[in-house]
């Protein structure tokens, strides 16, 4: 699990991609990263997220967006799940998270992320 809750914007969401998607894993393990919102980007925001969801997309990632104004990186992503209730992302994560998966979170610090982490993760408190 790794934790980047704490702000984003493109160039950091960009890198957390690159790191999830360098980060090894075992055989039949996922990638999985849990991404929300980016706060302050004004007008460039509904691109900004859809170029995030194309880039995980791209490398590989499974993606799952979280949140209110994460819509635009699940679109970007094609089939990637988008959960506007965070409770309801952190259920999903801990059904299908497997042993082995590395997980990635990120979003601005708006957007709560950590709040999934904890959920679905409680023993990394």
């Amino acid at each position: 699990v790794i934790d980047d809750t704490y702000n984003a914007n493109p160039e950091s969401m960009a890198a957390a991609i690159e790191t999830l998607a360098d980060t090894p894993v075992t055989n039949g393990a996922r990638r999985i990263i849990v991404l929300g919102r980016m706060g302050e980007l004004g007008p460039h925001a509904p691109a900004a997220h859809l170029k995030t969801g194309e880039l995980a997309a791209s490398k590989k990632l499974t993606v799952i967006a979280v949140g209110q104004g994460a819509e635009g990186i699940a679109a970007g992503a094609g089939d990637a799940p988008h959960f506007p209730d965070l409770d309801d992302a952190a259920d999903w994560l801990s059904r299908e998270a497997k042993a082995g998966d590395a997980v990635l979170f990120k979003g601005s610090r708006s957007a709560t992320v950590e709040k999934v982490m904890n959920a679905a993760f409680p023993r990394n408190n």
